[in-house]
């Protein structure tokens, strides 16, 4: 999370920013009521009077938009930071979750490897012929036998390089 801490100089500068906002306020709020109580006055007096009105409503939707602003950026930023932290979550599970299946790509190539290292060690006749010769098999059957682990020495191997 993001470091949302701010310096005392900073709340000092926050706060006085605030009563500053919330005096203007109240002084528009004083000059709206003191411009109601103004409407008999003279055409001179009250056109003088509401140019200063003018500019004071200036100054108080300033202070009011900095005083809700600020609310406003506040809720967006905390929003914004718990997204962060979310998406921060799901790639860490994402990336654990890839050295897992990594680890068990490696783990089947490792068998894989070992299944056709067997199968070609089988076709090529290691200890076929004298397997099935102690079994009382005939030259043929070893042959046939033999043949039968090549194709699949074969198969296995296509299968694997594919």
């Amino acid at each position: 999370m993001p470091n949302t801490t701010t310096s005392p100089q900073d709340g000092w500068k926050s706060k006085l920013t605030s009563i500053v906002a919330i005096i203007i306020l109240l002084a528009f709020a004083w000059l709206y009521v003191y411009m109601i109580r103004q409407l008999d006055s003279a055409e001179t007096y009250w056109t003088r009077a509401l140019y200063l009105f003018g500019a004071v409503q200036a100054l108080a939707f300033a202070a009011a938009g900095y005083l809700f602003g600020k609310d406003v950026s506040r809720e967006q930023t905390t929003k914004a930071e718990k997204q962060a932290d979310d998406a921060k979550q799901d790639a860490k599970q994402a990336l654990q979750q890839a050295s897992t299946v990594l680890q068990e790509a490696t783990t089947a190539t490792t068998k894989a490897k070992d299944i056709v290292a067997a199968v070609k060690a089988q076709a090529t006749g290691l200890g076929v012929s004298q397997t099935y010769s102690a079994l009382g098999a005939t030259p043929q059957h070893t042959q046939a036998v033999q043949s039968v682990l090549q194709q699949l020495a074969k198969t296995v191997e296509d299968i694997y390089n594919a």
